[in-house]
């Protein structure tokens, strides 16, 4: 079975499109989606700049290809992510936990990670320019081929 969904932010509206059945599966108003519970959705090639989605719970989603510039993620539970390949840069994941995540080949220029729990997260030939990861929580952290632009 194929899926064919696409989650989008605009006018401070989040909606999961399914462009297979040209329908709205989910529609959330808000200025801002703290608390908004998102575990396990499928939210590849997500457009959300800019999302102020503080103490969201997105444990094991999927946000593979996610546009996530200047998103705040602070305070979330964020553990076991796809982030593969999202594109993230200025993106705040501060006091988050994020273990497990996958961060490959994503790029986080200028991202935060202040006192964010990476342990086990995979980097693996991501772009950290300039990140800030001050007291993050490492060990286990796969750098391999990480790209420092």
């Amino acid at each position: 079975m194929m899926f064919n969904r696409r989650m989008m932010l605009e006018n401070n509206t989040i909606r999961i499109l399914d462009h297979e059945n040209d329908r709205t599966l989910l529609k959330v108003h808000s200025d801002t989606f703290a608390g908004l519970d998102l575990r396990k959705k499928i939210l590849r090639r997500a457009q959300l700049n800019d999302a102020e989605m503080d103490f969201v719970n997105l444990e094991g989603a999927n946000l593979f290809y996610a546009h996530l510039q200047g998103a705040l993620l602070a305070h979330c539970n964020l553990k076991n992510v796809n982030f593969k390949k999202a594109v993230a840069d200025q993106a705040d994941f501060s006091d988050s936990d994020l273990r497990g995540a996958n961060f490959e080949g994503a790029y986080l220029e200028h991202a935060r990670f202040v006192n964010a729990d990476l342990r086990g997260v995979n980097f693996k030939g991501a772009y950290l320019g300039n990140v800030d990861f001050e007291g993050a929580k490492m060990k286990g952290a796969n750098l391999e081929n990480i790209r420092l632009i």
